[in-house]
């Protein structure tokens, strides 16, 4: 990472501050605000292996990285994490959600909350909100305006070719709409 004035001179070290060098592949990266002068950063990362998991840094607004060496893992659940989104939480943290493999059979959508400390708020291996049958995919993240988040992805539940899902997460990460997602459109053909 790198911060850059207004004038577009760098401030950090030449070449920008190693967010991570672990092994594997990092990216699908994602940057946030930390409201502190610094940022989250959030990303795909294979250190692990064949499968994917979701990490994230905090950087503070001289380039130093605040949480653990090469990031911290958002869950420690098995197979394969994809597609990391976030968004503030309001409290000096962040919500992200992800599309996510761990059955092994399809993709669900899961989220977590992480403290400025980067400490998980929610259950270790975040919250599910949708396991219903299929491949859940593709979130999007917007805040709820009272340090929760909604979450939106595409469907096949009842169209093959995909609809549109959304859940509201509260700050507690409880899902506050129906199990598994109300339908934000469901229209014929690809949504």
């Amino acid at each position: 990472a790198q911060r850059v004035d207004n004038l577009g001179t760098a401030l950090w070290a030449a070449n920008g501050a190693a967010v991570c060098n672990a092994i594997g592949t990092q990216n699908d990266t994602r940057i946030l605000s930390d409201q502190q002068g610094g940022a989250f950063i959030l990303w795909r990362d294979r250190r692990s292996g064949a499968t994917s998991d979701i990490y994230a840094q905090r950087v503070g607004s001289d380039g130093t990285m605040l949480w653990a060496g090469n990031g911290v893992a958002l869950l420690s659940a098995a197979l394969d994490q994809q597609s990391p989104v976030m968004v503030s939480d309001g409290r000096y943290g962040f919500i992200a959600a992800w599309h996510d493999f761990r059955n092994g059979l399809d993709y669900n959508i899961y989220a977590q909350r992480m403290r400025q400390n980067g400490i998980p708020a929610w259950s270790i291996d975040g919250v599910p909100l949708c396991a219903a049958d299929g491949n859940q995919q593709l979130p999007v993240i917007a805040t709820d305006g009272a340090a929760g988040a909604i979450v939106a992805w595409i469907d096949p539940r009842t169209d093959a070719r995909g609809d549109g899902y959304a859940q509201r997460v509260d700050s507690l990460g409880v899902g506050k709409w129906i199990s598994n997602g109300v339908a934000a459109c469901a229209a014929d053909s690809t949504q």
